[in-house]
């Protein structure tokens, strides 16, 4: 059972292996199925991971919640400067980017009508 476990840690995006009785570990059934042809008693014994691998979807979440909280502090930007100040050199999020221009044409047409007055 040592090397299913090492086949789950060698792969950690694979959730199901299949066994031989020669104790040989394969991806997929079909694999499996065409080694064990040669062996005596022909049994495959399949194996899933007991947890799913949710790396992807930690990231994807935490990517979602640095993007709100810079949002966030996007729509607070009182100044051009510090607008431009938050907004990452390589941004590729579409979300930010809309909000980066949104805030944007926003405190430039806050500049455009503001009166000046020369005293």
């Amino acid at each position: 059972m040592d090397h299913v476990k090492n086949y789950f840690n060698a792969y950690p995006v694979s959730n199901q292996c299949f066994e031989t009785s020669d104790r040989l570990l394969f991806h997929n059934i079909q694999d499996a199925l065409e080694h064990a042809e040669v062996l005596n008693d022909k049994k495959v014994i399949p194996y899933k991971r007991v947890t799913p691998v949710k790396k992807g979807i930690e990231k994807q979440k935490s990517t979602k919640r640095k993007a709100g909280s810079l949002i966030i502090k996007m729509e607070a930007a009182k100044t051009e400067d510090e607008l431009k100040s938050l907004l990452p050199k390589n941004e590729k999020r579409k979300s930010v980017l809309a909000t980066y221009n949104k805030r944007l044409q926003s405190l430039q047409a806050a500049e455009q009508s503001v009166e000046t007055i020369k005293i």
